[in-house]
């Protein structure tokens, strides 16, 4: 007698409203997202029940496509992404079944397989999972909607030092596995971290524009001489035509002028000599206090700007499009420059360098009323004019820095 071959419980019969009976039972194909999947799932397999070979498809299709489902980890995919997948219809009493297609019987049967669940990996994802969470919920109480400063990057960075410091194997419980996660230690460490990689990076530009003596690379010793030289200028042109004009007067013998002249010494900025020297002298020390006033001014400039620097915080712009400190910097020694024939001349005051009335006494004392030339070296008395002439200029009216 012929044996009837058992029918296939996976045969598939479908409905004309487009669900199916397979197994005894009837499904619906719907959408939903990939969350609602995998968690129906995963919730099924944790209460021991046993997932068909199509569900075992199914999730592991999804994880292979879609690992970290739930948005755990800044590598997954949105876990609302819809999809479909099927869902039992408890009591089903829609349309009469179509003809099934025609199909060879098999004897063949398929053990539903159990889907293994790590807890661990459980345990993890859901931690991680809460950690974005946080870090979006503590971003916002920090006031910053774009984190343009690598919190995040930080942050994540701890979260993964913590998830791998969960035990494994029988060493894991998963009671406590929360306790690796202090999602507002973590913040604060990502918060911390990014604030000094902000001010390490605002010190190194300002650094970069007040290297070692900085300060002198805008106003070097030199940089007064030529108003030094105008000015000294100015003056000896006025003390020898003034002896000029006396001589012309006859208020002065030859001899008297030669000898002042002498006195005087070469206006040359190469070979500055006799009084002159000394009125160079007086000049560049003046000079030379403007200038280191100048100096100051831009070093208490900087000084602001490394205030800025220390005190740091996210979401400051210290250095406006990279170069804002230069251009105060530039600007600053712009206006001192401007400034700085005025500031000497200030600091000058009234001051002569030179005294002709001086330089003619004693030349006459010196040479006496003969109207002849002096020749060769100068006469008897010239070391006592000079000093004397020197006290009275260091000695006379000065200005103020």
């Amino acid at each position: 007698m012929a044996t009837t071959p058992a029918a296939d419980p996976n045969a598939i019969t479908w409905n004309p409203d487009g669900t199916y009976n397979k197994g005894g039972k009837t499904y619906k194909k719907v959408s939903g997202t990939q969350q609602n999947f995998m968690s129906s799932l995963e919730a099924k397999a944790a209460r021991g029940q046993p997932l068909t070979p199509q569900e075992q498809t199914a999730y592991t299709n999804a994880m292979k496509y879609n690992r970290n489902w739930s948005g755990r980890g800044t590598q997954s995919t949105n876990p609302q992404t819809t999809m479909q997948y099927d869902v039992e219809i408890p009591n089903y009493k829609g349309s009469v079944a179509a003809t099934p297609p025609t199909t060879t019987p098999t004897t063949t049967t398929t053990t539903p397989t159990t889907l293994a669940v790590d807890p661990r990996k459980v345990a993890i994802d859901a931690a991680t999972a809460k950690g974005g969470t946080e870090l979006a919920r503590l971003l916002k109480n920090k006031g910053i909607t774009s984190d343009t400063y690598g919190i995040s990057e930080d942050f994540n960075r701890l979260l993964a030092e913590a998830s791998a410091a969960v035990p494994k194997g029988k060493d894991f419980k998963a009671a406590n596995a929360n306790s690796y996660y202090n999602y507002e230690d973590m913040f604060n460490k990502a918060y911390n971290t990014s604030t000094e990689r902000g001010r390490n990076t605002a010190q190194q530009q300002l650094n970069a524009i007040t290297p070692a003596g900085w300060e002198e690379n805008y106003f070097g010793d030199t940089s007064d001489d030529p108003i030094l030289q105008q000015i000294l200028g100015q003056q000896y042109g006025e003390t020898q035509g003034n002896l000029q004009r006396q001589l012309e007067r006859g208020t002065i013998s030859q001899g008297a002028y030669d000898y002042a002249m002498q006195q005087l010494g070469a206006n040359d900025p190469a070979a500055y000599s006799g009084l002159t020297s000394g009125a160079y002298q007086t000049l560049q020390g003046l000079g030379g206090g403007v200038l280191g006033s100048y100096r100051t001014g831009l070093s208490d400039l900087e000084k602001g700007f490394q205030s800025g620097v220390t005190n740091y915080s996210i979401g400051q712009d210290l250095n406006p499009g990279g170069d804002y400190w230069k251009t105060e910097l530039d600007k600053q020694a712009g206006a001192y420059r401007t400034g700085m024939e005025g500031d000497i001349r200030k600091a000058l005051g009234n001051t002569q360098l030179f005294d002709p009335y001086s330089l003619v006494s004693h030349a006459g004392s010196v040479t006496g009323p003969s109207n002849n030339p002096i020749t060769g070296n100068v006469a008897q008395g010239q070391g006592s004019v000079l000093q004397s002439e020197d006290e009275r200029r260091t000695q006379g009216t000065t200005g103020t820095f």
